[in-house]
């Protein structure tokens, strides 16, 4: 919060380096705390460029390395309450939480599967078979754009270099959580192979306009058939607002009527290709329905 000189307002995670000695090696350190750093900032630019953060880290303590890492966001400027500051940074904190959290649970693996969870939410298979849910910021962040996962590779690429370092935490220190924690024996997977780019993605194509070719309304898990740029696809619609809307209303659909969706592909990497391939495709929201007795007819001319 701010005091009387008009200090910034701060949000705060603690970094430690367990380990038996009572030093660490400055390339440990320097790579560990810059990639944190490197990474808040990316998360900050993707969620609103025009807001500046200032990131300042304290000396560490001997013995276990606790070291407090503030987000001062400078409200000057900005038309920002004191409160939607505090709520804004906690929010790159969580998201850097998470993103830590989900590379531990993919434990350098491909995930089995992703599936849509309402509008805001995933959730995630990994090669185990366990799930995870996890926010659609963290879930773009992460998937979206291999920046993210290269650089917590890269930090545990560091710490699996020093045998000195038995394991690593972030904690919030003004919440009762046990936050991220990753032991020595992880260290290996979690930095995989440097420079590999990831094997899978998401992409998101919002409010696109899509064909109804063929209706399914038994069965929400099973896809309906659209035309999409040319393209026959299939997709699941998985818009519970848009279930909703079918049960209590009435409403028909049939071929060639339109519907105006955000629509998310699944992507692998082809090793033969060179190139991604979309494996799966689902409508995760659905924002209008045009029938096909309201369209125009495509070669009409304006004014006809």
């Amino acid at each position: 919060m701010p005091d009387s000189a008009g200090e910034p307002d701060t949000s705060r995670f603690n970094v430690y380096f367990a380990g038996n000695r009572s030093d660490i090696g400055a390339e440990v350190l320097l790579t560990s705390i810059g990639n944190m750093t490197e990474l808040l900032s990316y998360v900050n630019e993707q969620t609103d460029s025009e807001k500046d953060i200032k990131i300042t880290v304290e000396a560490p303590e001997r013995g276990s390395f606790g070291i407090d890492v503030n987000l001062l966001t400078d409200t000057a400027g900005l038309m920002m309450g004191q409160g939607d500051v505090v709520a804004y940074t906690e929010a790159l904190v969580s998201t850097l939480m998470g993103l830590f959290e989900l590379h531990q649970f993919l434990d350098g693996e491909k995930p089995r599967s992703i599936d849509v969870e309402g509008n805001e939410n995933y959730v995630i298979t990994n090669s185990d078979g366990n799930e995870i849910h996890v926010d659609k910021t963290v879930h773009n962040h992460y998937f979206g754009d291999e920046e993210p996962e290269q650089l917590i590779r890269v930090l545990f690429a560091s710490l699996e270099k020093d045998e000195n370092i038995d394991s690593f935490h972030i904690r919030d220190p003004e919440r009762d959580e046990s936050g991220f924690a990753s032991k020595r024996e992880e260290f290996d997977r979690l930095a995989g192979k440097i420079g590999e780019e990831p094997r899978t993605r998401t992409v998101r194509d919002e409010h696109v306009s899509v064909t109804i070719t063929r209706v399914v309304f038994d069965d929400p898990g099973r896809r309906w058939e659209f035309l999409y740029q040319g393209d026959r696809i299939g997709a699941k619609i998985d818009d519970v607002g848009f279930w909703t809307q079918i049960r209590t209303r009435d409403m028909s659909f049939r071929r060639g009527d339109r519907l105006e969706v955000d629509l998310v592909r699944e992507q692998e990497f082809s090793e033969t290709l060179n190139d991604w391939e979309t494996k799966n495709r689902t409508v995760i929201e659905v924002h209008d329905h045009i029938p096909a007795s309201e369209q125009g007819d495509l070669f009409d001319e304006p004014g006809d």
